[in-house]
């Protein structure tokens, strides 16, 4: 299990070292106006790409064999495909229409719903076969070809296009690196799949597509309606706090996957989401620290106090981080509907606060924001741990009878 942790943590700790050595490129060649501008388009991105697959790729980690887990990826990838040539067709209505002007980036969007399902369905594939090298290379790929075009692009072309391109391959780059041969199965056995795991188009769709909008809808928000350029320090500000979340948290989440299918009900969750919530703490600290002393001298003269966001957002991402560490508990003992009621239930929530913070005291917006993520991460925390605890009684009361 060590072993594993290593090669995990080493390949995104390089790769968020790589990242984190173009952040100053990317706001030297890029200003914050061209960020808040990214920020509208990744939300866009992110709401539409994480269910773009109908949830099966995210069942991937529950299959049994690779039959099912290539069943899962064929649905999920063509699901996909529907979902992506629907959005081209609504691009090309607003184009024609004339009711909106269609930034040209936009166009990028029905490609990069495909490309970001299929690589999060090979990347599920190669977890759950336990092919950590191919895990820890495609994420140096990632972080390489995106910083790579965005820095070359805005060196050489200078427009702002180099940072939508960039950035969209950071989010779908690596595919080559996990893909292994899929066998699509037959017509009659991917509706069995179907039929097996029909939960996840039911109700994790509604789920995720909750939790994935509550996320990103007030980013964007922040983006359309705040005249200043305070979506594009918030963007950056969420960059360098996901740097110990990617380089920690997603090693530390595929290490307990692995760990807990494996130990199931008598892992000790508890004690690990300390653990995980005192490193969270550390690092997220850390990098506040070292950015708001720094954030002139690292980003440019055009960032200057940005720094001064980075602690309030503190306590949003500590949580955030031993979440993403366990939010496996839900999908391990099948509890798709409880997190389908639970998030649809906390998202409203957490959207409605925002826009009554907005339209009530929008100079505090980023205070306001930090705080209701705070509050969800903790009500989800709560509920892997119901989850959790609920699967242990069950599984006591049968060792009993």
């Amino acid at each position: 299990m060590k072993k594993i942790l290593i090669i995990l943590v080493g390949g995104n700790f390089l790769a968020q070292i790589i990242n984190a050595i173009f952040i100053p490129v990317s706001t030297r060649l890029y200003g914050p106006e061209d960020f808040k501008n990214l920020s509208i388009f990744v939300s866009i991105l992110m709401i539409i790409s994480t269910v773009g697959g109908l949830r099966f790729d995210a069942a991937i980690v529950k299959s049994e064999n690779r039959e099912e887990a290539d069943g899962l990826l064929t649905l999920a990838i063509g699901s996909a495909c529907a979902v992506g040539a629907a959005v081209l067709l609504a691009l090309v209505v607003i184009q024609l229409s004339g009711i909106y002007e269609l930034a040209y980036y936009y166009w990028l969007l029905p490609f990069l719903i495909v490309a970001i399902v299929a690589y999060n369905g090979f990347h599920k594939i190669s977890n759950i076969n336990s092919k950590f090298n191919k895990l820890a290379k495609s994420r140096v790929s990632q972080a390489v070809l995106g910083n790579a075009t965005l820095s070359l692009w805005g060196w050489l072309i200078g427009t702002s296009f180099g940072l939508f391109l960039g950035y969209s391959l950071m989010y779908c780059a690596g595919i080559f690196i996990l893909y292994s041969k899929v066998k699509v199965p037959k017509v009659a056995a991917l509706k069995q799949i179907v039929k097996k795991y029909a939960d996840y188009p039911k109700h994790s769709v509604t789920e995720t597509l909750a939790d994935v909008t509550g996320y990103q809808l007030p980013i964007a928000l922040i983006g359309i309606y705040i005249v200043s350029n305070l979506a594009g320090y918030l963007f950056i500000a969420i960059k360098v706090m996901n740097l110990p979340i990617t380089i920690l948290a997603r090693a530390l989440s595929s290490f307990y996957v692995v760990k807990i299918r494996e130990e199931k009900e008598d892992f000790s969750l508890d004690k690990s989401i300390v653990f995980c919530l005192i490193i969270g703490l550390l690092a997220l600290f850390g990098c506040s620290v070292i950015f708001h002393q720094f954030s002139g001298l690292i980003l440019g003269k055009d960032w200057n106090g940005f720094g001064n966001i980075l602690f309030l957002l503190i306590p949003w991402f500590a949580m955030q981080f031993v979440t993403i560490v366990f939010n496996s508990v839900f999908y391990i003992f099948s509890a798709e509907r409880f997190i389908s009621r639970l998030q649809i239930i906390t998202n409203v929530i957490r959207v409605l606060l925002f826009i009554v913070a907005l339209v009530l005291d929008k100079d505090n917006i980023i205070l306001y924001l930090s705080l209701i993520n705070f509050m969800f991460y903790v009500i989800w925390l709560m509920g892997i741990r119901v989850v959790f605890n609920r699967a242990k009684v069950l599984k006591g009361n049968q060792v009993i009878a």
